[in-house]
């Protein structure tokens, strides 16, 4: 994904778990953030439904920032998890397709 938000002309930092990515967000500044619901607690954890869990602080920390959510889920499935929805879903193999649409590129 990271590759595909790069080609776009865009600049992209990554994290592959949670507390990394509290850590960015608590110390940058963010237009835009990408977040899949599942990524794992820790370095070495196992993938969690926890990425979504991650919204309500970039609200707080970042309150500009779009969020625009990747999952395998429909948004029903989602809200029954009782998570925070994104400002925006997309799926994760459309990046080119529809992250230009989503920030009206």
């Amino acid at each position: 994904m990271a590759k595909a938000v790069k080609d776009l002309g865009l600049t992209c930092e990554t994290v592959a778990y949670r507390e990394g990515a509290k850590q960015m967000i608590e110390k940058g500044k963010y237009d835009c953030i990408l977040l899949d619901h599942q990524m794992p607690e820790t370095p070495e954890g196992k993938i969690e439904d926890i990425g979504y869990g991650l919204i309500p602080f970039i609200r707080i920390q970042l309150p500009d920032a779009v969020i625009i959510g990747t999952s395998t889920l429909s948004v029903e499935e989602i809200e029954s998890q009782g998570w925070t929805m994104p400002d925006h879903m997309m799926e994760k193999g459309a990046v080119r397709k529809d992250l230009p649409k989503i920030l009206k590129l």
